[in-house]
């Protein structure tokens, strides 16, 4: 079967009509959002207000004055028996008012035994392995920085989360954790600078905090 010259200039000329047509009908389309958007802009945003990043560059860390989330302190009766200090402290991460799976950092939980965070200057921080080891070592923050680090994603949580069921809040029943992004030196990294003798079974860690954990 075979179709005439005059039949496919017809097809082509209907194409090409159906093509302008449909490019008016978009443009109008586009001209009649454009026109509401400008009257929706002119009734109900008003002028730019003043201020902003221009104006005041927003320093590292620094939170719009809108956000006002902050970590909720805990006051308990007793709170030495947690921690065996009277200056002990915790202070819940707001769980109800966070949306996503990292916990910002001024927002996630601490716990304090007693003794405020050191104040310690990273060009005098030390790190010393030693014990049952082949090579006592002191590593710098610079010494750290040379070894091969990796970044992950971790929940930690501490022990006291939880306790038992009881009729109280989301962040008063499960303050205490949160989800954070960690980079740093594996301590599997550590230990073979250093090379684990045998026999050696755990590891304690103890920080300028005075608090000793082991594992």
């Amino acid at each position: 079967m075979f179709d005439t010259g005059g039949t496919m200039a017809a097809r082509r000329a209907s194409r090409r009509h159906f093509i302008k047509e449909g490019a008016v009908f978009a443009g109008g389309l586009a001209g009649g959002m454009a026109i509401g958007a400008n009257a929706a802009s002119g009734q109900g945003l008003g002028a730019p207000r003043p201020g902003g990043v221009v104006d005041h560059p927003m320093a590292y860390g620094e939170r719009s004055r809108f956000v006002q989330t902050v970590r909720t302190p805990m006051t308990m009766i007793g709170h030495i028996d947690l921690h065996g200090h009277p200056d002990g402290l915790d202070a819940r991460t707001p769980l109800s008012e966070l949306t996503g799976t990292i916990t910002p950092s001024a927002l996630h939980y601490v716990s304090s035994h007693g003794n405020n965070p050191p104040d310690i200057d990273p060009r005098e921080h030390r790190l010393m392995v030693y014990g049952m080891v082949d090579r006592p070592l002191v590593f710098t923050m610079e010494d750290l920085t040379r070894l091969p680090s990796v970044t992950r994603t971790h929940f930690i949580e501490c022990i006291a989360n939880s306790p038992r069921p009881e009729e109280k809040t989301l962040d008063e029943m499960h303050g205490m954790v949160g989800c954070s992004e960690w980079t740093g030196v594996p301590l599997s990294v550590l230990l073979d600078e250093v090379g684990v003798k045998d026999g050696a079974g755990w590891v304690l860690s103890e920080g300028a905090e005075a608090t000793k954990l082991g594992a």
